[in-house]
């Protein structure tokens, strides 16, 4: 080695080279490095036991700690003993079981593994010996068996390790030990047969699968051999397959989708054979289908040819996956074959959605031939062929849709579509829709900005100015002039300003808060503002944004700021605190300005931050600064846990710096609650030095401090926290404080501590007892209840003595023997249970004969009350029969209300259910009649539980239409389900389709989309009526298909009516979620449309100029078009409310006139901001134009008053300036009717009044 290598050989370099010397028997090499000093430990021990080497392994025991050796967690020890029993070398053995290694059945598994016949007989003869042999009953902690194998959970009930050492014997062909295995009470079971299938060869499989059925455990119907099917047919084990086959395994429909997906051809043939041979096989379920579909999407034709052979049919959901068609060939057979069915309908949904996929992926033949299929384009579709297609796409699907008539330029929603486009920089799809008419909107034009070329926002803006849509006053050109500031468009800025864009100063704190470093943008549009008059250094948000300049070190801005007479207050300064620089020249500022006051509470709030976030050169900026410590600021330092040392050391160092502050001012009370606060505080978080700063200063601990002492395991602490409480007066042993630590103590199982409380004459009370069971040993829990009875507090009656035997039951992990010896002390000392105690122990049989004993003896015991009922039932629900027999041998007997919850909790099996009628009917308990029986069918319907429901009417249950109705909602979508309720309905005389119930379960279906129950229902006889359809149109906001289905229905059974309320409600519906086809067929078949739909139309939050054109258009083809009537005055008034200038400007041309009226009821709802004055001066010049504006009448008098009370005097101008004249009465008004709060808001509209009216005198 070189000499700059020298240090390189370490310690663990040495001992990795020792264990690999062991474990490959390089004895010599392993003796020199042992010389070097090289460590020993249980992993030296595991690895020379591997050879059986005596001397060595007895060598290494010397060496190791007793501690080590004695270790249960430690694996190599344990590992240790199984290789010494496979290296065949008994003495080795003997000597490893001496030192005290405990030998127990996991060592099964691992000699079955790695040795041979003779180590695991040799070990089964030392488990015998050692009464550790049980392989029926293991005591030991279970291991898995199981796997899972793609979703297939392979995991058995008794998840035993010498299950687990016959499942490696078989998947080894080591046909010795399964046989000795066998032989010596191991049960193979079909849980590993069902492993060895998945990992061993066929013939492992082969041999255990004979060893069960010599055992009679070959069970061909369980959930078992069909997981083994599984995963024989999707590992394409075909010889295993034809094995199970032979053994009569039962396969269903259920199983078809997957062989077809997994298997191959001959494994499908195989199952279609077997199905068929079963009489199982039904081509028209949906497990049918569904392989068909699979047959499709692995291309396997052969198998498509015969599944369609046997009766399997397509539907049309297989239009819209494209897996299962990848050519125009093929796509063109599968709608050949749905035409033959009678299936293909160009018209749906689904052939819709198939046709929108086509023109988004690119596939032309595609969408040609759904074309000649006649399958056509919506124009609700075009927005994702927009968002994901091709230019070549968009372009083909618009001629598409010129071709079939259905384009329509204002079916644009420009926040849905065409912002997208912007966000994407698809200009060529906006220049596309620009040339074929589409209108680009305000809302667009920040997206627009956003983008990363310039190039498309002169030609957006002079779109927007071409069609009339340009408002640069409007919101949305404020936010877009925003963006181009934060983004540093400059050129962008100026070109918006130039249009007449305006900023705000709410407007200039979001360029602040966006521009991040950036001081240029800041700069200029504070230029703006000033070159528009809008500057206010003293508004509000700007001192806030001073505030989070500094904070985030921002301080070229600051400067900005601060030159163009921005200024901080002290109420900034704790939002200014992120490092002492910041704070440095924050408060220098505030100096500059005259604004520093270090006694304020703004300043004290700032030092309590700096010191609760360990912030301790900010504190001493601001401690030299004049602000003061307080004693709250020791607290605020011991709040948080400090997470490195040096930190910790900061810490302490900065409370020793604040005592001595707080005595040099005199201000130091070490009786005050917010340094003993601290000092519980610093105790919790187990700050030692800090908690011995704060006892030095003569600070009392208290007994709260007590159960945090237990809690750190330390005896040691505890003992010293004693002793100071007792030097300080604090110590009380009477107290609850005490004896909650004492509980804590035997919970932490922590007897040192336990001692020490006692000894200290902390009070024993019944209030610990529950927590000396966590102690899982008898003694201490003995010794304890012997204190309780020598200081003559013991009371076997008391609730803590139940809760402790509770706890023993449901929270310790014990094995039954301890469980049954705390149970028989806790009888002895006089503990009683009552009949609703029983069900405590129910999971321990032994301890549950005992409490039953118990309770017969002390006279309680009482089989008819409903806990015994109760307790009955929790044994039948989790099968635990042998409790069940003792129970019913005791007299205790069922209810029909613990059938309903059987067969509600656990999805029982028929058998169990059967067992439980027959209780019932044995007892004399059987009521059919009852409403908990007809609840208990109920939960088997919703179950699905069919082979239960037939059992339960056999039995005399009567099934009801409000099953039927229950049971709707968790069938989804399933027919058969829906079906056979309705057949046992009818079976019983019971089915009523006339009655309400029946109604709602129908529609129900239509809601839930169950078109096929609905057709079943209808055929049935229940009646379609008017009522379905406006709820149908709530459900499903963007599809046709639902709503023309009802229709249809409707129509077929003779009740459909156009002219009633529900049809009317339904079209409204329709227009307010913007399904303009749905419309069309609504007034199709005979819906009229109203002028109270227009109204209802705006009245919607985001109205748009399409939706109100398509019902004005409706209105004028059906005669309802009435421009005078009340509804469309209120319809034009609403939308000038919401700023919808395109909608008004549609209105106004359709003929729709505003009144003074109109304008009175605007002005009376208008606050600070709203209406702008831009909106107000559209509506003068509206009424103008229609010549319905009249300055002088009752309504304009009053419209004057209301805008005078909001103050707002923008608005006042522009009424007068239009021949409003204001008079005295508004003075009144004004001055009586203003509210309190807004009298410089009246001072200043009486002063604008009175000059208004002196205006007027003087013409």
């Amino acid at each position: 080695m070189s000499g700059s290598n020298k240090g390189c050989w370490k310690c663990i370099e040495k001992n990795s080279l020792l264990e690999l010397a062991l474990y490959y028997n390089h004895l010599d090499i392993a003796e020199n490095l042992i010389t070097i000093n090289a460590c020993l430990s249980s992993i030296s021990l595991c690895n020379a036991a591997k050879h059986g080497n005596f001397n060595r392994v007895m060598s290494i025991i010397e060496s190791l700690k007793i501690e080590e050796l004695l270790d249960p967690q430690n694996k190599y020890v344990k590992k240790s003993l199984c290789r010494a029993f496979i290296s065949g070398n008994a003495s080795l053995v003997e000597l490893l079981l001496k030192e005290g290694i405990e030998l127990d059945s996991s060592h099964v598994k691992c000699v079955v593994r790695h040795g041979d016949i003779d180590a695991l007989m040799k070990l089964v003869e030392y488990l015998k010996h050692g009464n550790d042999w049980d392989p029926l009953h293991e005591k030991g902690n279970q291991a898995n068996i199981g796997y899972c194998i793609n979703d297939i959970c392979l995991s058995c009930e008794n998840e035993l390790q010498f299950s687990r050492a016959l499942y490696f014997a078989y998947r080894a062909e080591k046909l010795d030990m399964v046989e000795f295995l066998l032989k010596e009470g191991v049960k193979v079971t079909m849980d590993i047969f069902v492993a060895v299938l998945k990992d061993g060869p066929y013939t492992a499989s082969a041999n255990i699968l004979q060893d069960l059925k010599d055992t009679n455990i070959w069970n061909p119907d369980s959930n078992c051999v069909s997981k083994a099917a599984e995963i024989a047919y999707r590992y394409h084990k075909c010889d295993l397959f034809e094995l199970l086959i032979q053994k009569e395994v039962s396969f269903t429909m259920k199983n078809l989708p997957d062989v077809v997906s997994w298997g191959s051809n001959e494994s499908i043939t195989k199952v279609l054979q077997y199905l068929k041979h079963g009489f199982k096989w039904d081509p028209k379920s949906d497990y049918a289908s569904q392989a068909l579909k699979n047959a499709l999407i692995k291309g396997m034709s052969d198998i498509c040819i015969l599944l369609v052979n046997e009766g399997v049919t397509l539907t049309m959901d297989i239009i819209t996956d494209d897996r299962c068609w990848r050519t125009k060939e093929t796509l063109k057979k599968v709608i050949e074959h749905l035409r033959e069915l009678n299936k293909w309908n160009p018209k749906s949904d689904i052939a819709l959605e198939a046709l929108k996929r086509s023109y988004i992926r690119g596939e032309n033949d595609i969408s040609e031939q759904l074309l000649l299929e006649r399958v056509t384009l919506r124009m609700s579709q075009l927005s994702a062929i927009l968002h994901c297609g091709s230019k070549d796409s968009i372009i083909k699907a618009i001629h598409h849709l010129k071709d079939t008539g259905k384009w329509d330029v204002r079916v644009f929603y420009i926040d849905e579509i065409s912002i997208f486009l912007v966000r994407k920089e698809r200009y060529d799809v906006c220049d596309i829709l620009i040339q074929e008419g589409v209108l680009i909107q305000m809302e667009e034009l920040q997206h627009v900005v956003n983008c990363t070329s310039s190039n498309f926002i002169p030609k957006a803006i002079k779109h927007l100015k071409d069609t009339s849509k340009w408002y640069p006053k409007c919101d949305h050109a404020s936010r877009a002039l925003i963006k181009a500031y934060v983004a540093q468009k400059y050129d962008v800025c100026d070109l918006l300003i130039h249009e007449g864009v305006l900023l705000s100063m709410g407007d200039l704190s979001d360029i602040i808060q966006g521009s991040g470093k950036s001081v240029e943008s800041v700069k200029r549009a504070i230029s703006h503002l000033k070159d528009s008059k809008n500057w206010d250094p003293k508004f509000e948000c700007m001192s806030t944004d001073l505030e989070k300049a500094y904070g985030f070190g921002k301080y070229n801005l600051c400067d900005l700021l601060i030159q163009e007479g921005v200024s901080l207050s002290m109420k900034n300064l704790p939002g200014v605190i992120a490092s002492a620089e910041s704070v440095s020249k924050a408060i220098q500022h505030l100096k500059n300005a005259n604004n520093w006051d270090s006694d304020s509470c703004h300043a004290i709030t700032a030092l309590e931050t700096t010191c609760e976030k360990h912030m301790f050169d900010v504190s001493n900026v601001l401690l030299c600064e004049g602000v003061s410590f307080t004693m709250k600021n020791i607290l605020h330092v011991v709040l948080k846990k400090s997470t490195a040392p040096e930190e910790y050391l900061k810490e302490t160092e900065f409370i020793t710096q604040i005592i001595q502050h707080l005595k040099v001012n005199d201000a130091w009370d070490s009786s005050s609650e917010f340094v003993t606060q601290a000092l519980e505080n610093a105790f919790s978080l187990e700050k030692d030095a800090v908690v011995d700063i704060l006892l030095k200063e003569r600070i009392s601990p208290t007994m709260k401090m007590l159960s945090g002492a237990v809690n750190r395991k330390s005896t040691e602490f505890v003992t010293k926290l004693v002793q100071i409480m007792k030097e300080a007066n604090t110590w009380d042993p009477t107290s609850d404080l005490a004896s909650d630590a004492l509980k804590m103590a035997f919970m932490k199982q922590n007897h040192d501590v336990c001692n020490i409380l006692i000894h200290e004459k902390v009070l024993l009370t019944m209030k610990i007892l529950p927590g000396v069971v966590y102690c899982k040993s008898i003694e201490p829990l003995t010794k304890t209840i012997q204190l309780l009875k020598d200081s003559n507090l013991w009371d076997p009656s008391s609730v803590y003595a139940y809760v402790a035997l509770k706890t023993v039951y449901e929270e310790i992990d014990a094995d039954d023997k301890l469980i049954c010896d705390i149970t028989d002390l806790f009888f002895q000392e006089g503990v009683l249970l009552k009949m609703e105690n029983l069900g405590i122990c129910l999971g321990f049989y032994q301890s549950f004969t005992k409490v039953v004993h118990h309770l017969k003896e002390k006279g309680s015991w009482d089989p008819h009350s409903k806990s015994a009922s109760y307790v009955l039932q929790l044994a039948y629900e989790y099968g635990m029969h042998d409790i069940c027999d003792l129970l019913i041998q005791e007299g205790i007997f069922l209810l029909m209300e613990n059938l309903l919850h059987i067969i509600n909790k656990h999805w029982p099996s028929l058998k169990s259910v059967s067992k439980v009628i027959q209780h019932l009917k044995d007892k004399g308990n059987w009521y059919p009649q009852c409403e908990s029986a007809s609840v208990a069918l109920q939960h088997a319907y919703e179950n699905n539980k069919y082979d239960i429901c037939d059992l339960l009417i056999q039995e005399g249950i009567l099934p009801t239409m409000e099953n039927l109705l229950h049971a709707i909602h968790r069938f989804s979508q399933s027919l058969q389900s829906v079906s056979k309720v309705v057949q046992h309905l009818k079976d019983k005389d019971n089915w009523d389709p006339q009655c309400e119930i029946a109604s709602v379960v129908l529609q129900k279906a239509y809601m839930s989309r169950m078109y096929d129950v609905c057709d079943l229902l209808i055929q049935k006889g229940i009646p379609p009526r008017m009522e379905n359809l406006p709820l149908v149109i709530d459900v499903h906001s963007q599809s046709l298909q639902p709503v023309s289905n009802v229709v249809q229905h409707l129509k077929d059974k003779d009740n459909w009516d156009p002219q009633c309320e529900n049809a009317s409600v339904a079209l409204q519906k329709a227009y307010m979620r913007g399904m303009y086809d749905v419309c069309d067929l609504l007034i199709q078949e005979g819906i009229p449309p109203t002028m109270d739909n227009l109204l209802h139309v705006i009245y919607d939050l985001w109205p748009s100029r399409y939706s109100v054109s398509r019902v004005v258009q409706h209105l004028k083809d059906k005669g309802n078009w009435d421009p005078q009537c009340e509804s469309a005055s209120a319809a034009l008034q609403k939308a000038y409310e919401k700023n919808e200038y395109d909608i008004c400007d549609l209105l106004i041309q359709e003929g729709i006139s505003l009144m003074m009226d109109n304008l009175l009821y605007i002005l009376n709802v208008l606050n600070i901001s709203w209406p702008s004055l831009q909106t107000v001066s559209n509506i003068i010049q509206h009424l103008k134009d229609t010549g319905n504006w009249n300055p002088h009448c009752e309504s304009a008098s009053v419209a004057l008053q209301h805008v005078y009370l909001k103050g707002r005097f923008d608005v006042c101008d522009l009424l007068i300036h239009e021949g409003l004249m204001p008079t005295m009465e508004d003075l009144l008004h004004l001055v009586r009717d203003s509210w309190p709060s807004m009298k410089s808001v009246m001072k200043e509209g009486v002063s604008i009044t009175i000059k208004s009216l002196l205006g007027y005198a003087n013409e």
